[in-house]
């Protein structure tokens, strides 16, 4: 893998080829306004772009909070800005990054590893033993926050009635193996100890907890006192008297997490060379937060550092999970019902897959709810995804390009019509 200073030359070399005197050509038919966008008209060498930073985004193998991964992540995203002519920077926030040290379930010669959740209790080395479905439970989950197996998991986590849980991934929607739960109570862990365990141990351990097998289980961790940061961009407006355009995305994740997080991640570049062309009537800011498996923790910070920004801005264009995933849906969200009409437009315009629509007025899903909470208007993208917060969610098997193209383009077009209203 490229280390920080051969990714910092890759990301020079490519904005040079995207930054070149090339020919424009309009891919989709856009309105008299559109036509002299440089956000509405795409290049050739945007999607190759687009193509080549979901495969920078790949080639980083972790992008959990405050690893070398994510620091990495940080100086290729700030280096393309500040190539640009943009004025980046990182802001760094404190965290203790939690390092799985002993993470394992023991029934009688059967050793099965795990991965801890991330803001549970834990144990020491010697673990907690007792009764399989009665003092340990095994309890299914999906990676989805809002699934129902995920709910009662984190009822039962709330009942003070086990000793510790198994969470046993489910292999009803994604693939074997073990995709993690987000870390929702990062900043005040609760319940009992927790081990994630993968999906191939179900029959294992429905057997064994029928027969209700002793068992011990062991989720040991330290605490590693550290730092991670988020990367802003300001990009200047013709007129910088208007309040401005905020762009936001998560850019951490569990493992790679490439149809995740990737798609926003190009988005988000893309708009930065797309108004280094042709600059914005109002101010835009450009986020990249770290933090977000760790219950949005970056852009936690980011808010509390800009208290008035999120309901004082103009719009916020959130750009969430999994709308470049091959196999899932998308869902669009918006703070009223004339911002979701404005983005569906421009999705059944460029030919964008759309699934689902949030309710306006209703508590979004993402980091759209920050904004939400916070009173301030906003648009959002995300979707589901079959290895969601799954190891495998990988260049190119994860990835459908042709889907986020129109997508990127839909987006694109939005973001085009807010930052110069």
């Amino acid at each position: 893998m490229p280390n920080r200073r051969q990714f910092t030359q890759i990301a020079t070399t490519t904005l040079a080829a995207t930054t070149a005197a090339i020919p424009v050509v309009s891919l989709t038919a856009c309105t008299p306004r559109e036509s002299q966008s440089a956000v509405a008209t795409i290049t050739s060498d945007f999607m190759k772009n687009l193509e080549g930073d979901i495969k920078a985004w790949d080639a980083i193998a972790n992008h959990r909070t405050g690893t070398d991964g994510d620091d990495e992540t940080g100086t290729w995203l700030q280096a393309e800005a500040t190539a640009l002519g943009f004025v980046a920077k990182q802001t760094h926030f404190e965290l203790n990054r939690i390092e799985p040290q002993l993470a394992q379930l023991t029934i009688g010669e059967t050793t099965i590893t795990g991965s801890p959740l991330f803001d549970c209790t834990y144990t020491g080395a010697e673990g907690v033993s007792g009764v399989l479905g009665r003092d340990i439970a095994v309890l299914p989950f999906q990676p989805f926050d809002g699934h129902p197996q995920t709910r009662s998991l984190q009822a039962a986590r709330r009942s003070e009635r086990y000793k510790a849980i198994i969470a046993l991934a489910s292999a009803d929607i994604v693939a074997p193996g073990l995709a993690v739960m987000n870390a929702e109570d990062f900043r005040a862990p609760v319940g009992p100890p927790v081990l994630q365990v993968a999906s191939e141990h179900s029959e294992l351990l429905r057997a064994a907890t029928e027969r209700s097998a002793r068992a011990t289980l062991i989720a040991q961790i330290t605490q590693v006192p550290d730092r991670a940061s988020n990367v802003q961009v300001h990009v200047p407006g013709s007129n910088p008297n208007l309040a401005p355009l905020v762009i936001m995305t998560p850019r951490s994740a569990w493992f790679t997490c490439t149809a995740e997080r990737a798609g926003g991640i190009a988005v988000w570049l893309a708009a930065l060379r797309a108004f280094a062309r042709k600059p914005p009537k109002r101010p835009v800011i450009l986020w990249a937060n770290s933090g977000h498996e760790l219950s949005h923790l970056g852009l936690d910070d980011a808010l509390h550092a800009s208290p008035t920004l999120a309901r004082n801005a103009h719009a916020w264009v959130h750009l969430g999970a999994n709308f470049a995933a091959a196999v899932g849906e998308v869902r669009l969200q918006a703070s009223s019902a004339e911002l979701m009409d404005q983005l569906v437009e421009k999705f059944a315009r460029h030919g964008a897959q759309v699934d689902q629509q949030g309710e306006p007025l209703s508590r979004p899903l993402g980091e759209a709810r920050n904004i939400f909470d916070s009173g301030g208007r906003f648009i959002s993208i995300l979707g589901s995804n079959r290895l969601f917060h799954h190891p495998q969610d990988r260049w190119p098997d994860s990835v459908d390009l042709p889907k986020t193209r129109a997508i990127a383009i839909a987006l694109l077009a939005a973001i085009d019509e807010l930052a110069n209203a």
